[in-house]
């Protein structure tokens, strides 16, 4: 009689069920090594699906504080440019247009500096001489979007004051190198620094006091959704002679057409205005009287 072990050795097994169940302990092994080869791969996808999924919540999250943060600065420029009002017309000067616009400006008071810098360093003695120092008038002005920037200019006026220590009316502190630096807008030459700069541009509205922000109407407002300019749409049709209520509906007419074309028109215009000397003077006054409001203001 044999044993199983001899049986086993030799290749033959001992009957037909002993080779039923050697079968079954052997498709039960080849399972179970399949389930614990594929019982890591499914942990290991969860683990990547888990990973996945946090970092996608992790982008989403810093995606969603961006985009509220941008909403926030865009709306608040929105609300300063606008006087309380959002239009497109706060992002009217944008892309190539504007880029168009810039490179004319870097253009143009760049060789205009080159070429009057000798007028300038006389205007600057006689100044000097007249006048004292200093010679330059600086001042905050409201740009683009209100946002302020010192305004430079030849100074045209004394400091002479009253009894009481309040300066004298304009037309009595106006010298007469200043009315000439006025009447040929040479006065005006220190600002191509601010076009360099970027702070202002060679057309646009011109940049008024800071305090007159407070006595605009929203729609007035809007004049400061473009860059101020040295010359502007009012300038070249009236300039001081204007009302306040004229220039400002010239400045909004230039704010809703604007375009780099309407520029090279009003840079020809200004130089024939120059030449003619036109509209320097308000009537019955040396400059321009001061704007009082909409309101209180008769035009």
């Amino acid at each position: 009689m044999h044993d199983r072990a001899n049986d086993e050795e030799d290749g033959e097994p001992s009957n037909g069920v002993d080779q039923i169940d050697r079968r079954d302990v052997e498709l039960e092994a080849q399972q179970e090594r399949r389930k614990e080869r594929a019982r890591p791969h499914r942990q290991m996808s969860e683990d990547d699906e888990e990973a996945a999924v946090g970092e996608q919540k992790s982008l989403d999250h810093r995606f969603s504080k961006l985009f509220v943060a941008l909403s926030t600065t865009t709306i608040q420029r929105l609300w300063r440019s606008e006087g309380r009002h959002a239009t497109t017309e706060c992002v009217k000067q944008l892309g190539w247009p504007f880029t168009l616009k810039r490179a004319m400006d870097l253009c143009i008071a760049g060789a205009v500096t080159v070429v009057a810098a000798p007028v300038m360093a006389a205007a600057s003695v006689a100044v000097r001489l007249t006048m004292g120092s200093p010679i330059l008038f600086r001042q905050a002005r409201p740009g683009r979007h209100e946002v302020p920037f010192t305004c430079l200019k030849f100074r045209t006026m004394n400091d002479e004051r009253d009894a009481r220590g309040n300066l004298l009316p304009d037309d009595k502190r106006l010298t007469q190198v200043g009315r000439f630096l006025r009447v040929t807008s040479i006065d005006e030459l220190p600002q191509l620094l601010s076009v360099l700069r970027g702070e202002m541009s060679l057309v646009g509205p011109r940049p008024l006091l800071t305090r007159y922000l407070r006595r605009y109407s929203d729609d007035q407002r809007r004049r400061h959704d473009v860059m101020p300019g040295i010359t502007g749409w009012a300038a070249v049709n009236g300039r001081n002679a204007l009302s306040w209520d004229e220039k400002f509906a010239l400045d909004l007419w230039y704010v809703d057409h604007w375009s780099p074309w309407l520029d090279v028109k009003i840079l020809g215009k200004t130089a024939l205005r120059v030449v003619q000397r036109q509209g320097i003077a308000s009537e019955g006054h040396a400059t321009m009287p001061e704007f009082m409001g909409t309101a209180n203001h008769a035009g």
